[in-house]
Formats: C-alpha cells, sequence, structure tokens
C-alpha cells in the first residue's frame, strides 16, 4: 500500500514513486454514464477514491504515466516530477511480414472486443463494403458483441479464441493490415495501444484514428488513418483494399522502423534509468 510506504520515507530517507498505468478507477465511472447505470454511486466512489489517491501521490518524489495526456487529464494539479512511460514492444526473435500475391487483403484484429471499444461499429462498416477481404478477429472476450458478430453470417469475417502471444505474433505476420482503431475519449486518448504497437513491430502497418498516441507516432506514410466513424472507417478500408501490397509493405516498414526507435523496451528502459538516476540525485 502506498500509504504504508510513504508512512516511512522520512524514517529511512528513501524516495517513494508512484506508477500509474491505466485509469481503472474511472473506467469504472466511465462504463457507468456509458451504461447509464448506477452513475451517481460511482460518481461518488470515483470522487472518494481519486481524491484519497492524489492526496497520498502529492507526497511521493516522483510519479510515472502512460503518457502525457494521462497527466493532464487526471494530475493536472499535481505538481511533482513526472515521466511519460508509453507500453513497449520487445523486438527479439520477431517475425516479419513479407506480402504476398493473394490479392485479396487480409485485416486482423486482436484484444478485447466490448461496448466500450465500439468494436461492433467496426465490425459493422466493414461488413457492409461489397469488396473481398478477410477480416479476423483473435480474442479472449466472450459477451454481447462477439456474439453478434458470430451471428452476422458473413464469411469474410471470423472470430477465433485468444492464442498464445508467441503463437500470435507469428499470425500476425500472414496480414496485411492491423486494426488498431480505438475511440476518441478521456478513457482511450490517455493510453498506449499495446496491440498497435505489436503490429508494427512485426512489420505489419495499421488502420488507427486520432488519438495523440497514433497522431505522435505516424503519419500517412506509415499508417492509414480515419475518423471514427462508420463512413469514413469504410473510405479507409476502400483505401486499403485498392493500394497494392508492395505499397502496404513499405509503410509497415517504415511504421517499424519508428516504433523500434521510439518504443523497443530498450530505449524505454533506457529513459526510466535516466529519469530514476535523476530523482535520486535530488
Amino acid at each position: 500500500m502506498l500509504k504504508d510506504v510513504l508512512k516511512n520515507k522520512g524514517r529511512y530517507n528513501y524516495h517513494v514513486g508512484f506508477w500509474h498505468s491505466f485509469p481503472h478507477t474511472f473506467r469504472r465511472l466511465f462504463e457507468a454514464k456509458e451504461e447509464n447505470r448506477a452513475v451517481f454511486r460511482k460518481a461518488i466512489e470515483y470522487k472518494i477514491k481519486t481524491y484519497l489517491e492524489k492526496k497520498l501521490v502529492k507526497k511521493c518524489d516522483f510519479l510515472i504515466v502512460m503518457s502525457k495526456e494521462f497527466k493532464d487529464t487526471f494530475y493536472p494539479d499535481t505538481d511533482i516530477n513526472y515521466l511519460p512511460l508509453p507500453m513497449g514492444v520487445n523486438f527479439n526473435d520477431l517475425p516479419s511480414y513479407k506480402p504476398d500475391s493473394n490479392p485479396i487483403k487480409k485485416l486482423i484484429y486482436t484484444g478485447t472486443v466490448d461496448r466500450l471499444r465500439k468494436t461492433d461499429l467496426i465490425i459493422e462498416a466493414i461488413s457492409e463494403l461489397k469488396e473481398e477481404f478477410v477480416l479476423d478477429i483473435f480474442t479472449q472476450s466472450s459477451n454481447e458483441t462477439t456474439r453478434k458478430i458470430k451471428n452476422m453470417g458473413d464469411g469474410r469475417i471470423n472470430v477465433y479464441p485468444a492464442i498464445p502471444r508467441k503463437e500470435l505474433f507469428n499470425r500476425i505476420a500472414d496480414y496485411d493490415i492491423g486494426i488498431g482503431l480505438i475511440p476518441e475519449n478521456d478513457l482511450y486518448n490517455v493510453s498506449s495501444p499495446t496491440k498497435t504497437l505489436e503490429y508494427y513491430s512485426i512489420g505489419v502497418p495499421a488502420l488507427v484514428n486520432y488519438l495523440p498516441e497514433y497522431t505522435y507516432l505516424f503519419n500517412d506514410e506509415s499508417a492509414f488513418f480515419c475518423s471514427f466513424t462508420k463512413t469514413d472507417i469504410q473510405r479507409a478500408v476502400k483505401e486499403i483494399l485498392n493500394t497494392p501490397k508492395e505499397k502496404i509493405f513499405e509503410m509497415g516498414m517504415k511504421g517499424r522502423k519508428i516504433v523500434k526507435e521510439q518504443r523497443d523496451y530498450r530505449v524505454l528502459s533506457e529513459k526510466l534509468y535516466n529519469f530514476l538516476t535523476n530523482i535520486y540525485k535530488q
């Protein structure tokens, strides 16, 4: 418990930091508002928990968060040293994407499928297209959204159970495009989408929207951008389906270089080491 650690801080003269990787407390309030259930109770719980938490965090020597947006959104009045430390990727022993001669584009979505991520809107938009494609979804989710997708009866779209990480990386290398679309709101704007970084670590470019993390890392030469709306998702997927695989490969390689230079665990660990070293000197 942070409270217990801080209690002996003065006695033993050590530095204390708080690492907050995702706003789970806020997620419960956000989910309540989305579902219009127990909003008042969740709002009170959120205010109490965040008040007590911030009171403790302000006594720390430093704060580590997922992104600058995280700090600005949830700790705007916490005036201590902080480090934005986004998610990273281990580039050791990864397979590589290589384009094949099959004209049909293969798209992949990995990770959570639920209402908060509005996966049903994404799938609905793509399913309305008349063009040929393959979209495979690998998820451990089993809920109303996954059942809805399975019952669509669209042979181009398939839902598979989650598979071990190493096997998943080998599978991703067989696809042309990763789906990295995430709603733009206070819950996800502060995050660092790991799955999208993993696509790029293999050289598979992604379809993304305008999250701060995406616009910071990528541009039109390394990613397919669209707004999080049905019509714009359809426009972007059509663009993907009309793009030669050689061009897609080039985009993936550009994105992979960016991710390796900025999100490799070695780069992030050095960044963390330098930050902690400076804290220790203070």
